[in-house]
This record gives structure tokens, C-alpha cells and sequence, in this order.
């Protein structure tokens, strides 16, 4: 019985001993980690701020069915659908003003492309860039941040 019990004893010892070299080990990393954002003139302010979203204006525009340039298949036609993301709030109101003349725009780039040269992630955010490029030219300043696809099919 007796040594039954000094068994028990041994594998208890360890065990706390386990806990003590863990804790320190989580207390020695809490302290580098405030140590270095310290150090480097980080605040705890400026890391919650990085983490916040960032509120997005966007104007969601009608769908649209275009005829795409002959190419390999002719009769081929692009029905998508996208939104809008303005640099600020009071760039919503401009691009509602101006959305005829932005659909024009729109339709007149995605018919000069035949099926071929919409295909794959490249060829979209090249064409992004190129409508984000051609309707900031209608306000003559940057209002229009980000063009997003939110359907796109080539038949």
C-alpha cells in the first residue's frame, strides 16, 4: 500500500510541473509580443483600427445582355450583372446621376471583347480595370474604386 501511494505521488509531481513550464512559456511570449509592439511604436489602437471594416459604397447596377464580338463564335452574347464601389458616400449621388451614360460605356467596352478574350480571371480583372479606367474619365476625377462582377456568363 505504502509504495502504491508514493507512485501516485511521483506521477503527480510531473504533471505540475508541466503546468508551471507552460504557464511561464505563455507568460515569457505574452511579454515579447508587448514587448515588440512597444518597441516598434505599435498601439494596441492601431492594430483594432486595421482590423475594422471599412465601410463600402457601392451602386449596384441593372443586369446586362451584350453581344460579344464574332471571334471564334459568332452569335456568342455576355449577360452579367456588377456593382459599383465609390471612393466616398457622396460619389453614390454622381454615379446615379450619370448611370446612362455609365451603361453606355459599360455595354460599348464588353462588345468589342469576343468570348475568347473574356475568359479566365486575368482577362476579368482586365476588363475591370479597363471600366474603372474609361468611367472615371466621365467625372474627370477618381470616384469609381472597384468594379465587382457579381454574375458573368458567356453563351
Amino acid at each position: 500500500m505504502i509504495s502504491l501511494a508514493n507512485e501516485e505521488e511521483v506521477k503527480k509531481k510531473p504533471n505540475k510541473l508541466k503546468v508551471i513550464i507552460i504557464v511561464l512559456i505563455a507568460i515569457i511570449i505574452i511579454g515579447g509580443v508587448a514587448m515588440g509592439l512597444m518597441l516598434s511604436g505599435i498601439s494596441v489602437s492601431d492594430l483594432l483600427a486595421n482590423f475594422q471594416s471599412e465601410e463600402v459604397h457601392a451602386v449596384e447596377l441593372e443586369n446586362f445582355v451584350v453581344n460579344l464580338n464574332g471571334g471564334t463564335r459568332s452569335g456568342s452574347y455576355l449577360r452579367t450583372t456588377m456593382d459599383i464601389v465609390v471612393n466616398e458616400s457622396d460619389h453614390i449621388e454622381l454615379v446615379e446621376m450619370k448611370k446612362s451614360q455609365i451603361r453606355d460605356v459599360i455595354i460599348k467596352q464588353l462588345m468589342s471583347y469576343s468570348p475568347d478574350q473574356i475568359q479566365g480571371m486575368e482577362s476579368i480583372e482586365s476588363i475591370q480595370n479597363q471600366l474603372i479606367d474609361q468611367l472615371n474619365r466621365i467625372f474627370e476625377k477618381p470616384v469609381i474604386k472597384e468594379i465587382f462582377f457579381t454574375d458573368f456568363l458567356i453563351q
